[in-house]
């Protein structure tokens, strides 16, 4: 939500971050049917809310590093992925000391070598094979 108004994350305040996570834990909690929330956070913020299906997206470091500096147009140096994961964690730890994430209903999905639609479909698969264990 704030990188869509134009705020570096890191630069927002405690209060703010948690106005904002208040927000999405509301979303996620009061809409009656499925949805889609991404976020690097979420385990985090969302995790006492009850029926979710967490979708973890991974790739391998060199991929990783490559789509990061990508989406940052080549501006950044290799280091900087090092210095955004520190950020985050850093700031996990200041908004959500005590909490663990679930693994509970967690999906992985390696996107290293497969393009967008092959991770969609993979997603859709993985989602209905969950759905058909619980019913």
């Amino acid at each position: 939500m704030a990188r869509e108004h134009g705020f570096e994350v890191k630069r927002l305040s405690v209060d703010l971050h948690l106005i904002i996570d208040n927000i999405t834990r509301h979303t996620a909690s009061c809409i009656g049917e499925d949805i889609v929330i991404e976020g690097r956070f979420l385990p985090y913020v969302c995790c006492d809310i009850p029926g979710i299906v967490w979708i973890e997206l991974r790739c391998n470091k060199e991929v990783r590093a490559k789509r990061y500096l990508e989406r940052k147009d080549g501006t950044e140096s290799g280091g900087a992925l090092e210095g955004c994961d520190l950020d985050d964690q850093v700031l996990i730890e200041k908004l959500y000391p005590r909490i663990i994430p679930s693994a509970e209903d967690l999906i992985v999905v390696d996107t290293s070598t497969n393009s967008i639609d092959d991770v969609v479909n993979a997603i859709i698969e993985k989602i209905r094979s969950l759905k058909w264990q619980h019913d």
